[in-house]
């Protein structure tokens, strides 16, 4: 298709990998993987375009009792998403979330979270992600991201989301927008 582009592998390279994944600095205070009263979520880098972690959840994470709360789900599919991003030197916002809920997932056992980058379209990317016990995927999502503006301010989701982003992709500068 004419406006997608390759993947890279920048700042990390395809090779899977045992070290942790370093969020940027404006991501210091995030409730999932941030320095400070965070849910401490760590993504390595996996095969390709992947990352991956394995995650303990306590009893604050729960909905119903036992049940991993759905909008916990909801938050370490979009953190693992964000991290295959930041794999990719790219820091992006959510534009759309949507989860699909399998199984009901207990809170007190290891959770395998993975995402992968599928696709990049002008300055959208498109990503999955699952979370699994033991090969069996109990709940999974995919999603669409806007990379953030470099003055770090967020994109409006309205009509103006594609110009400011648009001028800083370098691959896409000078072309006109059509949201």
């Amino acid at each position: 298709m004419k406006n997608e582009y390759p993947l890279n592998h920048l700042p990390y390279d395809s090779v899977p990998s045992a070290d942790p994944i370093i969020p940027p600095p404006s991501h210091a205070l995030c409730m999932a993987c941030g320095s400070r009263d965070s849910l401490g979520l760590k993504f390595r880098a996996g095969d390709g375009n992947t990352v991956c972690t394995t995650y303990q959840p306590d009893a604050r994470c729960q909905g119903y009792l036992n049940q991993l709360h759905g909008g916990m789900i909801s938050t370490l599919l979009d953190a693992a998403m964000t991290h295959c991003l930041f794999r990719q030197g790219i820091e992006a916002v959510t534009a759309s979330l949507k989860v699909r809920f399998v199984e009901p997932i207990p809170h007190a056992t290891p959770l395998n979270i993975r995402a992968e980058l599928t696709k990049r379209r002008r300055h959208v990317y498109y990503l999955n992600a699952e979370i699994g016990i033991s090969g069996r995927v109990l709940a999974h999502a995919e999603a669409s991201f806007i990379r953030r503006n470099p003055g770090g301010t967020e994109p409006s989701f309205a009509s103006d989301v594609c110009a400011p982003v648009w001028a800083a992709d370098p691959i896409r500068e000078g072309e006109v927008s059509r949201c």
